[in-house]
Order: C-alpha cells, then structure tokens, then sequence
C-alpha cells in the first residue's frame, strides 16, 4: 500500500508475497481483499493497493488517465470529480484518485496598486518584503570549523502566527517611511491546493485508475462515453493518456513495423527466386496467418495486447517458411521436365511431411507459453496464443490456398503445353 507521499500522517507498506506456487490466490485477488479491509476502517480517510509495485515490464498494474486542462481551478476541480464518479463506475477500475490533493488553508495577501502608488511602494518590493518576513532570507553565513552556516532573518514565531500578526508586518519605501501592511492590502483566509501541475504550460488535473481483467480498449471506450455527456466549462479539455495512450503509440508503432517487415520479407525473396509472381503467392498465406491470430485470441478470451502484435510480427517469417518449401520443389519439378499440374501435385505431396513436421515442432514448443506454465507466464501468454493460431490456420490453408493459386497463375504456361500436345498429335 502506498500513498506517494511522506508525512506523520500517512502510512506506505511493501509487503512480499510468498511464491506463486505455495498460494491459492494471485495478486490482484489479495489486493482486493485488502481493499475490502481497509474501507471499513473509518481512520483512513484515503487509500490506494498497488498489485505487483508500481514500475517495470508486467511488474505491476498499468493505468488509465484522463487529463483536466484548463486555467480556472474551481472549474478544473468540478470536471476532475465528475470523471472520477464516471471512473469508479466503470467496470474494470480499481484505486481510482486523482493527483491533485486536497485544498490546504492559507493567507491571501491582495494588494491595493492605488494604495501602494501612493505611499511610494510597488507590488514587487511589497510582496518581497512580506515573503521575506514569513518565510525568511539568508543575511550572511556563519563559518566556523571550514563548515559555513546560513543566517537567515526572519519574524519571530510569535509575530507570524495568526492574521494580525501578518496584517501588522511593517513595509518600508524608499523615503524609509514605514507602512503596515493593512493599510495597503487585504490579508484574508483562503484555501488551495498544495501543488499545481502543469503539461505544456497548461494547468491540469489528472484522473488515474488501475485496470483490472478487462481489456484497456473496452474501458477507454466506456469512459469516453460517458466523458461526452458531460458539460465542459469554458477552458476547460479533458484528454485521455497514460496506458491507453502509450498504448495506441505502439500499437502504430507495430503496424509500421510489420507493413516493413512484409515488404522486406517480399524483397528478399523475388531476388531469390529472381521472379514478382513466386513471393506474391507466398505472401498471399499471410492474411491467414493473421486470420488466425485473431480467432485464436477470441476463442481464449485474450486481448489483442502488445506481446500477441509481437507474435504476429514474428509469424511473418514462420508462415513463410512454409511457402518457400512448397514453392521452391514445385519449381524445381517443373525443370525437371514436369507439366504444371505434376509439378503441384509431387510438390504438394513431398513436401506435406516437412511442412507438417516444423508446424507440429514450433506450436509444441510454443504450448507452455500459451498455456500459462510457471511464474510470470501470463506476461508472454498473448505471444504464444498468436503464434499458434496464426500457424495452425496458416499451414492448413497453405497447403490448399498455394498449389490452387500457383495453378492459376501459371494458366498460361498450361495452355502452351496443351497446345503444344496437339501440334505433336496432327
């Protein structure tokens, strides 16, 4: 449990857990039990279970944020509770806060201009004066032993204490007439927030909560639902970021990544096989591959997350494979002399076992990943889950899709042959 914060008044355990094999319970099922537990006790008037730490790859629960913009704190301050209320109702959500914290009291000093101007003072050197009084300013150092010391020269405890002690602060001008400060400004009670933060030199407020076994994309969508329905003030935006943002980044960043690997993967193989036609029917295997990537995460609940992208990235290659296999014997029948037709079928059958076998061999050693096997292993799950969808459909329907589009192509070269029969036979 941790509150971010250091204080008398606040409370930050790290607590270590027991191996995972030697518990019943995972950590999140824990820390919504200690979240049940510490919402009876009426002592602790704010709290926030961190599962797994707040740092590292996997090591601990991402967040959701949404970001209040706007100058006007009081305006700020009502949207914030407004999409924390909509943020605590959305399934998926735990520890739902928000950064800014609460209002303190404090002593508002507002000057008179008019009433400055005329007793020869000005805004600065007065709100100087005032600051130096309360918080103090260092006069000169004290060294003794090579060591130095500040002297810093501020009112007496007992003189800064209530608001007459503050109206009664004596200002000097240039003349050295002295002045008290209520004779030249207003000294009243006010409240706001310890902090301000600021994101592009805008103030903002922001609205986190920890995701919990829901998808990220379903949440965003659920909270920007509501999110519109609500009323903005005048200068006030509300932006999603944290997890949802860092995670539409990578997803384009994986998409680009993969648009480069298909081309690459392309170019490599029509210098190798030294034709356009050849790699275009091996890469026509790859919608099937991802087809089933896709039917693989749905049938087991998964979520398209960062690790699945991972492994479709990583089937290109695999898929692939395959195809350079089929491809390159039916090509080598057909210098052997071959009609089109013999030269698919021979390939198709001599190559079934090979295909089958580095199949078969990559989704078994695939399996404890997908499965969930040991400590950690939900991490990589997604990886292995895609990869063996994407190759079970992929090497069924390469075996089809591939010898049926070669043929196809090759019409051409079927025809010449048939035409060639002929002329022999007249």
């Amino acid at each position: 449990m941790s509150m971010g914060n250091s204080g008398t008044h606040l409370i930050s355990y790290t607590i270590r857990l027991v191996d995972r094999t030697n518990r019943e319970r995972d950590i999140f099922e824990i820390a919504d039990m200690m979240r049940r537990d510490l919402a009876t006790l009426p002592e602790i008037y704010r709290y926030e279970v961190t599962p797994g730490g707040s740092g590292g790859m996997g090591t601990g629960s991402a967040d959701i944020e949404m970001d209040v913009l706007g100058y006007n704190l009081d305006d700020a301050a009502v949207v914030s509770a407004q999409i924390m209320e909509i943020m605590k109702n959305t399934e998926g959500l735990r520890d739902v806060k928000i950064s800014r914290e609460d209002y303190m009291p404090q002593l508002k000093v507002e000057f008179d201009r008019a009433k400055l101007s005329m007793n020869g003072l000005n805004i600065t050197n007065a709100a100087t004066a005032v600051r130096n009084r309360i918080n103090g300013v260092t006069a000169t150092q004290f060294r003794e032993d090579g060591e130095e010391y500040d002297i810093v020269v501020k009112n007496d405890l007992k003189f800064r204490t209530n608001i007459d002690d503050i109206k009664s602060i004596m200002l000097y001008n240039n003349m050295g007439k002295a002045v008290r400060l209520s004779e030249v400004a207003d000294v009243i009670e006010d409240f706001a927030p310890p902090s301000i933060e600021h994101l592009d030199r805008e103030r903002v407020i922001k609205v986190s909560g920890a995701i919990y076994k829901r998808a990220l994309g379903d949440i965003a969508a659920d909270i920007n639902k509501e999110v519109a329905k609500i009323t903005l003030p005048s200068g006030i935006a509300v932006k999603m970021t944290g997890a949802f943002e860092e995670q539409q980044e990578s997803f384009a960043d994986m998409f680009t990544l993969l648009l480069l690997v298909v081309m690459l993967t392309y170019i490599v193989m029509a210098a190798q096989f030294e034709s356009f036609r050849d790699p275009f029917i091996i890469m026509l295997s790859l919608p099937f591959a991802f087809t089933g990537v896709f039917v693989a995460l749905w049938i087991t609940g998964t979520s398209l997350s960062l690790i699945a992208l991972i492994g479709a990235v990583m089937l290109v290659g695999i898929v692939v494979k395959n195809g350079i296999v089929l491809i390159d014997y039916i090509n080598l029948n057909k210098e052997r002399g071959m009609s089109v037709m013999r030269a698919v079928v021979s390939g198709g059958k001599s190559r079934l076992r090979p295909v089958l076998m580095t199949t078969i061999t990559t989704i078994l050693g695939m399996a404890p990943m997908a499965i969930g096997i040991g400590e950690g292993s939900e991490i990589w799950q997604p990886m292995g889950i895609a990869i063996i969808g994407g190759l079970a459909v992929s090497t069924i329907l390469t075996l089809v899709v591939i010898p049926t589009i070669y043929t196809s192509l090759n019409v051409r070269d079927i025809k010449k042959i048939r035409k060639a029969h002929l002329k022999s036979l007249q």
